[in-house]
């Protein structure tokens, strides 16, 4: 994946992994996405886990990134 180190093109890259749901190459590349992506796409990428079924993973990016309402650790 080293043709693609733009935060724009890991986002789409990871969602359409996710849309068609090909989770074993969405996972790893959802992490690298997040780490390379920057805090201004974190809640996007938080929104695609949601949305895909990954509500736990979502709510370790929220958390990471301070923006989770939910008081656990």
């Amino acid at each position: 994946m080293t043709h693609t180190a733009h935060p724009e093109g890991l986002v789409r890259l990871t969602e359409n992994a996710y849309q068609r749901l090909l989770y074993s190459y969405a996972d790893p590349l959802m992490d690298w996405t997040f780490e390379l992506a920057g805090p201004g796409y974190q809640g996007g990428l938080a929104d695609v886990l949601a949305e895909y079924g990954r509500g736990e993973r979502a709510t370790a990016v929220l958390q990471a990134t301070g923006e989770s309402d939910d008081p656990s650790p």
